[in-house]
């Protein structure tokens, strides 16, 4: 989820906004990402996640998007700075488009807070070597982080 939002709040600021227009915190963004990470995580196949997600069609997904974002990205004005979804009506839906539930099985995983099992970098070196680098990563009690 913190790399998910940093992605989203780096691709919205300069220089990068040049290049992905106003697309950062688009309404589906880190919702899909935690239907992703969901699915992965807990092996849910692509289907059954459509199902638990109640997809609708190609053709309604269009006239949503015509409805709600006629001027696309650049019209945005439902940013989503949040896991769960701005959901649009739709008769199309199992319920008429009348929920405003999110499945479960979506909010059963919690963030845990920095600090306890993970750290939260404020850069991608220490003491000059990448952060990502497959090295592992001691941190003392008082939070000094330092690489094996």
């Amino acid at each position: 989820m913190s790399a998910s939002f940093g992605f989203e709040k780096l691709q919205g600021s300069f220089p990068f906004s040049i290049v992905s227009g106003a697309s950062s915190f688009s309404p589906e963004d880190l919702v899909s990402n935690l239907i992703s990470f969901c699915s992965a995580f807990m092996s849910i196949p692509q289907s059954r996640m459509r199902r638990i997600c109640g997809e609708v069609s190609v053709e309604e997904s269009y006239r949503l998007w015509d409805e709600h974002l006629p001027r696309g990205f650049k019209g945005l004005r439902n940013r989503n700075r949040t896991f769960r979804p701005i959901l649009f009506p739709s008769a199309k839906c199992d319920d008429g488009g009348n929920s405003s539930s999110f499945p479960a099985v979506l909010t059963s995983i919690k963030p845990m807070s920095s600090g306890v099992n993970w750290v939260r970098l404020k850069k991608r070196f220490v003491d000059g070597y990448l952060v990502n680098a497959g090295r592992a990563i001691n941190v003392s009690s008082k939070g000094g982080v330092s690489l094996h």
